[in-house]
């Protein structure tokens, strides 16, 4: 029988007399500049390829439906969303991991 707990960034057990505690998916890096970067990038893309949605202060029109999405703009999207994909694969093996790893140390956790 043992206990967890979990916390965001953190995950501690007791197990019998075994304890410990360690960083929860530490493989999972999210790449914050980079994604920042590349949002930047796609609102650039989409300024410059549908300047008639926008008001001369900035502010996107409400309503509008013509949105214009050059091939570089889809292929700087696809990047991004290949990053979120990455991103949630690694944590998801990680988080298998981290849970058989607590299994295997005892069958009943509360």
């Amino acid at each position: 029988m043992g206990g967890i707990d979990i916390v965001p960034s953190n995950i501690a057990w007791v197990i019998g007399d075994d304890a410990g505690l360690q960083r929860f998916a530490p493989e999972v890096d999210r790449p914050h500049a980079e994604i920042r970067r590349l949002r930047r990038h796609i609102e650039r893309q989409r300024r410059a390829n549908s300047p008639g949605n926008y008001h001369p202060d900035g502010r996107a029109k409400k309503g509008c439906r013509n949105w214009v999405r050059s091939l570089q703009q889809l292929q700087t999207e696809r990047r991004l969303a290949e990053m979120h994909r990455y991103e949630a694969d690694m944590r998801t093996h990680a988080h298998g991991r981290d849970t058989n790893f607590l299994l295997s140390k005892a069958r009943m956790v509360r």
